[in-house]
């Protein structure tokens, strides 16, 4: 009896572990042909569902430098509870960002951009598994690979809309530094904005560039992105109108 005790002990303490703890290797599951290979893990700890660390890298297999990637993460944690996840970045404003050929390169910068929100009382301890796939590249010569369909359609039409918002901005710090010089661009800058979009993210960098290098780096940078931006539009997909 007390030997059956302790082999259940021991059953019961193995189980609990593989829920705590595990690390999964992302599955590779691209479409043949997909111009990127991926490649991470998934480390799901003992904190419960926001208690998910992922790493990932992509390595480019193209010969033309990308300006545009979308990665889609899906992945199932012990417990059983499941989550989706597309991780997008564009360098449309700024040419020095564009991934060259063959190199590698992160697709996921933030370890805890996987946590998993509320847990979900509907699911079953399951295996542990994570996959990813390439849905969207776009090349610095116009050309775009893709897995089709309504999602492609879809992103096309919100980096359409995330790319032409940040153009506005930025046209817009442009005019207000020419009118009313650094005030002007200050008093821009300054002004409350919405998180998460392109524009909130290009803003942050002007801020990051106003602390390290002063507003005149403010003002290059702008430029410089401004001129990325029209040197591009009318190569790349999808294009500004």
């Amino acid at each position: 009896m007390t030997t059956l005790l302790r082999i259940s002990v021991v059953v019961m303490s193995l189980a609990a572990s593989n829920l705590l703890g595990q690390t999964v290797q992302i599955v590779d599951n691209s479409l043949a042909g997909s111009p990127v290979s991926l490649r991470g893990s998934v480390t799901f700890g003992p904190g419960g569902p926001n208690d998910v660390a992922c790493a990932m890298n992509a390595t480019s297999l193209s010969s033309n430098p990308i300006i545009l990637i979308a990665v889609d993460l899906t992945f199932t944690s012990p417990s059983g509870q499941s989550a989706e996840f597309t991780f997008r970045h564009d360098h449309f404003f700024n040419t020095n960002l564009m991934t060259r050929p063959g190199v590698t390169f992160p697709v996921i910068g933030d370890p805890g951009a996987c946590a998993m929100g509320a847990e979900s009382a509907e699911h079953q301890p399951a295996p542990a598994s994570a996959k990813a796939s390439v849905a969207f590249v776009e090349f610095s010569d116009g050309s775009a690979w893709s897995i089709g369909g309504k999602a492609s359609s879809d992103l096309v039409a919100y980096v359409t809309k995330q790319r032409q918002t940040a153009l506005a901005y930025l046209q817009s710090l442009q005019s207000a530094y020419t009118s009313g010089g650094v005030a002007g661009l200050q008093s821009e800058l300054s002004k409350p904005m919405r998180q998460g979009s392109m524009v909130s993210s290009k803003r942050a960098g002007l801020l990051m560039t106003l602390d390290m290098s002063g507003m005149q780096g403010v003002i290059n940078q702008i430029n410089s992105n401004l001129a990325t931006a029209q040197a591009n539009q009318a190569s790349l997909v999808p294009k500004l109108e």
